[in-house]
């Protein structure tokens, strides 16, 4: 039994008489193969493609290797793999070539049933058909021409079915086992691995002379050399990997990758949970939408939300890194904020991790240290994380790297400890909590705020909740629930993705499809949360309109006050100037004059409540003194 892709190759190998089944893609239909092939049909050939890129990807095969190996270990029966003679892309293409006119059709079938079968090879084994053994590898000669040498070594990388390159490095994916459960993680590859990797996928020989004046082969080892200048090419012949993901993700044309394994296409590995089951219907009603929201509310029901829109927010923390790839760009930091503590704004985060992820996120101390921070940030972006959490903020948070982080979806920064650098993807969602956390002013507008509030003393102490033991809940019920969340994308692409005409938010106007999906579904558009949000958390704005609103007293005439002389006045008079004494220091961190018409500078001719600071001009020492002024109305632009 053939089994291509598509289904003109199937047309094509049933007109020449051989029994084949088509599958919608490289490596799709996995799980109705494995049904259709329960009861024994004789020996199965994957058939793969031709399709080999220019940048070393080759899913038509990759696809073929990876569904023969699936296949084989949920059959427990030998399955191979196969691809079409040199030439041709496909069977199709093979069998109805010009050359082929005059052969018959049955005949043409025999010929490519011969070679497709002296080609195949068994599922797990290596490239060239053997099984593991030296003679099954390639064979590079070593010799003075490096390039030569190089280059063999770096196509012979083709055969390794777990190896992708991923922000100018070589990477696995391995198997990380941790308190008996396992996940696959992004492990990349050092020099030393790397020359394993190469014994394993090549032979390599140098040729010697005899006395008697016979040519015979010497066994080496991967010369450092070789290995070294393969590791710095930055580009290899194996596919790219743009993350892992451990559940079905909602892609870009609203279907949902559910196949465990490389998905070529959208270049994610998909690595699912033991027995987790996730049921998401093909055409959700409203009906369908509506129930989903009440099965995760039902989860929310004991977190005291300070209104609509924080619920809200919570909900698009969760839709947001399973719809990560379904948007070209950035999303906000989500920040579970509370006004006490022990309200439960960890729970809160460990309910999202649990759902999406099947664990906890990945914790990262927060500093403002630009260096530190940095650093942290690109040995994330390097091991493929998907969600960090920054837990228990104090103090300002938001510098220009954290920023830079959070709108960015790519990264590019020196690896630690050498002179190469990672330029690549940045997929992780951030989350973080604390207590009434201030944000700088550039970070607020980042912010999608998930507030949680109670006058209760002591919220803890609370006894009477629907679930007792949550997070073991949303465990044992994780199928249920990221069931429920990805119908919720789903059913708002099958309603034809109607648009609300919400309010763009700056810097993350693809990741408006979190929030349309959102209000399909009837709830507060989380949007609503961050104008609040900016107000309470510029408090460079909230000083400076109290210092013009003091100037305004102390300079009626708009003759101007020089830093110093402002300064000046808020000593003369302690009671009269406290405002203005208390504004300065919060804008400044103390009394300085210098510092002072350093800020004063920054934020000239800048809107403050319909108020500007702007120059009057100078006094004896060349000082700059500043004024008061009202914005006048925006001129209007005439064409002439």
């Amino acid at each position: 039994v053939f089994v291509v892709e598509g289904p003109t190759d199937c047309l094509a190998m049933t007109a020449a008489g051989l029994l084949a089944i088509g599958r919608p893609s490289c490596s799709g239909g996995g799980k109705l193969l494995t049904i259709l092939f329960a009861e024994r049909m004789g020996e199965i050939l994957i058939v793969g493609e031709n399709d080999r890129k220019s940048d070393g990807d080759w899913p038509g095969r990759d696809g073929a290797k990876r569904l023969a190996k699936a296949l084989s270990e949920k059959l427990g029966r030998p399955v191979k793999w196969t691809l079409p003679p040199d030439g041709a892309k496909d069977a199709r293409e093979w069998l109805t070539a010009e050359e082929r006119g005059e052969t018959p059709w049955p005949q043409r079938g025999d010929e490519l049933a011969a070679h497709l079968s002296g080609a195949a090879t068994p599922a797990g084994s290596d490239e060239s058909g053997g099984d593991g053994s030296t003679q099954a590898r390639r064979k590079i000669v070593v010799d003075t021409d490096e390039y030569r040498v190089n280059d063999e070594a770096c196509a012979a990388l083709a055969s390794e079915p777990d190896l992708y390159q991923r922000g100018g490095q070589l990477v696995a994916v391995v198997e990380r086992c941790e308190e008996a459960t396992s996940e696959a993680r992004i492990r990349p590859l050092t020099p030393p691995l790397l020359r394993e990797r190469l014994t394993r996928c090549a032979r390599f020989v140098q040729l010697r002379a005899t006395k008697e004046g016979d040519v015979v082969e010497r066994h080496e080892h991967p010369k450092p050399w070789c290995a070294g200048a393969v590791f710095d090419r930055g580009r290899w012949p194996v596919p790219h990997l743009k993350a892992i993901v451990t559940h079905p993700a909602f892609l870009a044309d609203g279907s949902l990758l559910s196949e465990p394994g490389y998905d070529p296409d959208s270049r994610l590995f998909l690595s699912l949970e033991a027995n987790l089951e996730v049921n998401v219907p093909v055409n959700p009603s409203t009906d369908d939408v509506a129930r989903a929201v009440a099965i995760l509310e039902d989860v929310l029901v004991d977190f005291p939300f300070e209104t609509p829109a924080h619920k809200s927010a919570w909900f698009a923390g969760l839709l947001t890194p399973l719809a990560w790839f379904a948007f070209d760009g950035p999303a906000p930091f989500f920040l579970i904020d509370g006004n006490i503590r022990g309200i439960g704004k960890g729970l809160l985060a460990d309910v999202i991790a649990f759902i999406v992820f099947g664990r906890r996120f990945s914790p990262m101390t927060y500093t403002n240290d630009c260096e530190e921070l940095r650093k942290k940030i690109t040995t994330l972006a390097m091991g493929g994380e998907r969600a960090v959490q920054l837990d228990n903020l104090s103090g300002v948070v938001g510098n220009a790297v954290f920023d830079a982080a959070l709108t960015s979806v790519s990264w590019q920064d020196r690896i630690l400890g050498g002179n190469r650098n990672f330029d690549g993807p940045l997929n992780i969602t951030w989350f973080g909590t604390g207590n009434n956390v201030q944000l700088g002013a550039d970070t607020s507008r980042r912010v999608c705020q998930i507030r949680l509030e109670t006058p209760a003393e002591n919220p803890e102490l609370k006894g009477d909740f629907r679930h007792q033991k949550l997070r073991r809940h949303v465990r044992q019920n994780r199928g249920k629930l990221l069931t429920a969340a990805l119908t919720i994308l789903r059913g708002w692409h099958v309603a034809g993705r109607p648009a609300n005409n919400l309010r763009e938010w700056g810097s993350f106007e693809e990741w408006g499809i979190v929030r349309e999906a959102i209000v399909f579904a009837g709830l507060t558009d989380p949007g609503e949360t961050r104008e609040e949000l900016r107000l309470s958390s510029d408090r460079d704005a909230a000083s400076m309109r109290t210092i013009l609103e003091e100037m305004e007293r102390l300079d009626p005439l708009r003759h101007g006050l020089t830093a110093a002389e402002l300064i000046q006045r808020s000593h003369d008079d302690p009671a009269a100037n406290a405002e203005l004494r208390g504004a300065i220091e919060e804008l400044c961190g103390k009394l300085d004059s210098r510092k002072l018409g350093g800020r004063f500078r920054h934020f000239q001719r800048r809107n403050f409540g319909g108020k500007m600071l702007d120059k009057a001009g100078e006094d004896r020492n060349k000082t700059n003194r500043w004024a008061v002024i009202a914005v006048g109305p925006v001129p209007k632009t005439v064409i002439v």
